[in-house]
């Protein structure tokens, strides 16, 4: 039933004379669709009371991955990683430190608050007083700054 349900939803737009409004390209409407479900299937998950059988196979598989200080087994852990891109991204991390050292304290306080913690911009706002309006203009001048920094740090504009 669900699958016919699924199937229906998911061709209707290539049939003939089906309105989806010209707003959205099939592939952008059946991307959403796919997305949604996605979403829905996860959140089903979540709430759905696991099985016993399948959590101990899953554990048993996932656990085989790591030693008993939970750091990964050497010969499971591959670092594809070449020494070239880790000492350019090693550069760009000191860089960015640098940078973030040079922005006023509040203003990195509050970056890192945003970029780094993934907080909303209500709680950052409820946390320091500051208004929506302001916090705004705040992170988009640090990011700018951060930005001017780390490009003249790498050495492109000289």
């Amino acid at each position: 039933m669900r699958k016919t349900r699924c199937r229906k939803r998911c061709w209707a737009p290539s049939r003939p004379g089906t309105v989806t409004r010209a707003r959205a390209s099939l592939r952008s409407w059946l991307t959403a669709i796919l997305r949604h479900k996605i979403v829905d299937a996860i959140r089903a998950r979540r709430f759905a009371p696991p099985s016993p059988d399948g959590i101990d196979a899953d554990l048993r598989e996932f656990d085989a991955l790591f030693t008993n200080d939970d750091a990964w087994h050497p010969e499971v852990f591959i670092d594809t990683v070449c020494g070239a891109t880790r000492t350019a991204e090693r550069q760009l991390l000191d860089i960015i430190e640098i940078c973030m050292n040079r922005l006023p304290q509040e203003t990195a306080r509050l970056f890192l608050m945003r970029e780094y913690l993934g907080m909303e911009l209500k709680e950052i706002g409820d946390s320091c007083t500051v208004s929506a309006g302001n916090l705004r203009v705040v992170l988009y001048r640090a990011r700018m700054r951060l930005r001017e920094c780390a490009v003249r740090g790498w050495g492109e504009l000289e």
